[in-house]
């Protein structure tokens, strides 16, 4: 699960440095899960022949959905097998490394496991 979680952080916040995109709150995740995100909309409006910068955003936009979708699944299940704490546990474990590897706070925008609250 760590490993998993590690390597789709690691890679969701690659695309967004290579899209200078942040997800700096849920409206921005949603946004891009549903095709809506304004830089995702900007991206996908070009008429006509696309030049290959505009060929490769696209299709970095589309690995940051599948990406996200991923990990959100992920998350799900681990909540159900896991629990919430265990859950929790192991995000800050994830976002640790991925700052020890020289990743900004957050730079995955897996900002939303700190709203998760112990019943």
């Amino acid at each position: 699960m760590v490993d998993s979680l590690e390597a789709i952080n690691a890679r969701i916040a690659r695309v967004l440095l290579l899209l200078r995109v942040r997800i700096d709150h849920e409206s921005d995740l949603h946004g891009v899960l549903s095709r809506q995100h304004p830089d995702y909309v900007a991206a996908h409006q070009t008429q006509g022949p696309k030049t290959v910068r505009q060929q490769r955003q696209q299709r970095l936009w589309e690995e940051l959905r599948g990406l996200l979708s991923l990990r959100c699944d992920l998350m799900a299940s681990s909540l159900q097998s896991l629990g919430l704490s265990m859950t929790r546990d192991i995000a800050d474990q994830v976002e640790s490394d991925l700052v020890r590897g020289g990743f900004a706070p957050s730079a995955s925008g897996f900002q939303l496991h700190r709203d998760m609250h112990t019943p």
